[in-house]
C-alpha cells in the first residue's frame, strides 16, 4: 500500500520535471545557430581545429580556463561540426541536463516541493539560458558544480565512502573546467571535512582528490593570471552590483535598471523569511546549507578581488545560480498560506520566460551575424586584403569564418583589391559593460574619404547585417602593409604596427594556425 502511494505521488512529480526539461530544451535549443560567434566564441572555435595538444599548447596564451571544456569540445565537433550550431549544442545539451540534476540536488536538500520550484526557476533564468547558447565553458561548469551539489548533497544524508569519492571526483572534473568552481567545491569539502559520520581516513582522502586537481591546475592558472582582463577597466563596484542584475534578470531589460534588481532581491528575501518560520526544520537546514554555498561562491571572489587579485565579473560566478535558487525555491515552496508560494512562484516564473522572450528584440543583446558578412566578403580568388574600421577584435572573428584570411605579415602583401568593413548604424544602446559580442559596442563608422591606399580606386558598396563592404580596386598588384598608410614606412614609424595589429588582414598561401 505504501509502495502504491510512493508511486501515485512520484508519477507527477515525474511528469513535472520532464516537461519543465522539455521547456527547457526549447529554450536552450531555440535558435542556436541563427547568431554568428562572437570574439570568445571565435577563439573556442580556433582553439578546437587543430590536434589536442596544439591546443594545449596555445591554451595558456589565449584563453583564461583550465583544459577540459576545449578538450570535450575538440571531440564533440568532430561528430556535430564546428558551425554555430555544432559548437554551441555542447552548452545547450549542458544547459538542459542542469535542470534534473538541480532537481535531484535540491530534492535531496530541501524536499520535493523545493526541488520542482528549483527545477522550474533554472530552466527559465535568462542568464543560465544565454550561457547554454555560447561556445564557452559556463554551462558545463554549471553543469558539473550542480552535480557536485547534488552528490555533496547525497554525501551529507548518507555518508560513505563510495559517495564521497563520487563527490570529489565530479568536483575535480568541474575545477578542471573552470577555476571559480572552487568557491562552490571548498564549502562544500569543508561542511564533509567536519562531517564526524564517517571516519576521518576517508574525509581526508575525499579533499586529498580536490587538492590534487588543484596542484595540478596551479601552473597553469599562474601562467594564465598574468595576463590583463578586459573587464578590468570596468570600476569593481559595477560589476559587483551586476551580479544580482544578471543572475535574475539576464543582459536584456529590464537588467539594465538596478531598481529591478534590487526590487527583486527584496521579493527574493521575503521569501527566504518565509522560508525561515514555515518550513520543515531538516528542509530549511538543506537550503540554508545550498544557499550558504551559493553566497560563499560571490562573496569570496568578490573580497578577493577588492584585495588586489581581480578577476571579477558575473560569469566567473554564475555556478552559484543553482545553489541560491534552492534557497528561493525552498522559500517559495514553504510560503502559506497555500495560495501565496504556487502564486509568487508563477509570478516569478512569468517574469522570467517574458524576459527570455524580450531578448531576440533587444538590440543590446544580440551577436553580430558574420556569417551574412563573410558569405559579402567571400575570395573570389584575387590578391585582396581587408581593412577593418572597428575593433581589431574582428580580426580573429573573421580569421575562423574566412580560414584562409589572417593578419597581414611585416613584409606586406601584393594585393589588387581592398575590402574596407565598417558598421554603418548604431545597433541601439549598450549596457554599461558589453563582453557577450553585441554588435551595438562599436560603430557607426562614416566611409573612407579617400581611398585607403595609394593607387586604388572605389569600385562598389554592399550593405549586409548592419555592415558595409566598400570595395577598392586595383590595376595592378601593389603591396600593401599592416601600418596606416599601408605604405613602406621607416624603422622608427614601424613602431606603429603594434597599434594597428589586426585592422588589416590578406589572405596568405598559409594561413596560421591560431592567431
Amino acid at each position: 500500500m505504501g509502495g502504491a502511494r510512493v508511486r501515485r505521488v512520484a508519477a507527477p512529480t515525474l511528469l513535472g520535471l520532464t516537461a519543465i526539461t522539455a521547456v527547457a530544451a526549447a529554450l536552450r535549443f531555440w535558435a542556436l545557430g541563427k547568431q554568428g560567434f562572437w570574439y570568445d566564441e571565435a577563439t573556442t572555435a580556433w582553439l578546437v581545429r587543430g590536434t589536442p595538444a596544439q591546443r594545449l599548447g596555445q591554451l595558456p596564451h589565449t584563453e583564461s580556463t583550465p583544459p577540459l571544456y576545449y578538450l570535450l569540445a575538440w571531440g564533440w565537433v568532430r561528430v556535430f561540426g564546428d558551425n554555430e550550431m555544432g559548437l554551441r549544442s555542447l552548452s545547450a545539451l549542458a544547459g538542459v541536463a542542469t535542470v534534473p540534476f538541480a532537481y535531484a540536488a535540491a530534492r535531496e536538500l530541501a524536499g520535493r516541493r523545493a526541488a520542482l520550484v528549483t527545477a522550474a526557476l533554472v530552466c527559465v533564468n535568462p542568464f543560465l539560458i544565454w550561457y547554454s547558447q555560447e561556445a564557452r565553458s559556463y554551462s558545463l561548469l554549471v553543469f558539473f558544480t550542480t552535480v557536485s551539489l547534488w552528490l555533496f548533497a547525497r554525501a551529507r544524508a548518507r555518508p560513505t565512502s563510495r559517495r564521497l569519492a563520487a563527490w570529489a571526483a565530479l568536483s575535480t572534473v568541474a575545477l578542471c573546467t573552470h577555476y571559480f568552481a572552487i568557491f562552490l567545491v571548498l564549502p562544500e569539502a569543508g561542511l564533509l571535512l567536519a562531517d564526524r559520520r564517517l571516519r576521518l581516513r576517508s574525509r581526508l582522502a575525499s579533499t586529498a582528490i580536490v587538492a590534487i586537481g588543484v596542484a595540478a591546475l596551479a601552473g597553469l592558472a599562474h601562467e594564465q593570471s598574468a595576463r590583463t582582463y578586459y573587464f578590468n577597466h570596468s570600476p569593481l563596484t559595477t560589476r559587483i552590483l551586476q551580479i544580482p542584475e544578471f543572475f535574475i534578470a539576464g543582459f536584456s531589460p529590464p537588467a539594465r535598471n538596478l531598481e529591478f534588481a534590487l526590487g527583486g532581491v527584496a521579493v527574493l528575501a521575503t521569501f527566504v523569511v518565509l522560508l525561515a518560520r514555515k518550513s520543515d526544520r531538516v528542509d530549511r537546514r538543506g537550503a540554508l546549507i545550498a544557499g550558504g554555498i551559493g553566497l560563499v561562491a560571490v562573496l569570496v571572489p568578490v573580497l578577493i578581488a577588492a584585495a588586489g587579485a581581480d578577476f571579477l565579473n558575473a560569469r566567473n560566478v554564475i555556478g552559484a545560480v543553482v545553489p541560491l535558487a534552492v534557497l528561493v525555491a525552498a522559500g517559495l515552496a514553504a510560503a502559506r498560506p497555500r495560495a501565496l508560494g504556487p502564486l509568487a512562484g508563477g509570478v516569478l516564473v512569468a517574469v522570467s520566460v517574458a524576459m527570455v522572450l524580450a531578448v531576440p528584440n533587444d538590440a543590446g543583446a544580440q551577436r553580430t551575424h558574420w556569417q551574412q558578412i563573410t558569405k559579402a566578403l567571400r575570395y573570389t580568388g584575387k590578391p585582396r586584403a581587408i581593412l577593418l574600421l572597428g575593433p581589431h577584435t574582428w580580426s580573429r572573428i573573421l580569421g575562423f569564418y574566412l580560414p584562409h584570411t589572417w593578419w597581414d605579415r611585416p613584409q606586406g602583401k601584393l594585393v589588387t583589391q581592398i575590402d574596407v568593413l565598417r558598421k554603418t548604424a548604431s545597433s541601439g544602446e549598450c549596457p554599461a559593460v558589453v563582453w557577450w559580442g553585441a554588435s551595438c559596442n562599436s560603430g557607426p563608422h562614416r566611409p573612407l574619404p579617400h581611398s585607403p591606399a595609394p593607387g586604388f580606386r572605389f569600385a562598389s558598396s554592399d550593405r549586409v547585417a548592419g555592415f558595409a563592404i566598400d570595395r577598392y580596386v586595383s590595376s595592378h598588384p601593389i603591396r600593401l602593409y599592416s601600418h596606416p598608410p599601408f605604405e613602406r614606412l621607416t624603422g622608427f614609424d614601424r613602431g606603429a604596427s603594434a597599434r594597428h595589429r589586426g585592422r588589416l588582414m590578406v589572405t596568405p598561401t598559409h594561413a596560421p594556425p591560431v592567431p
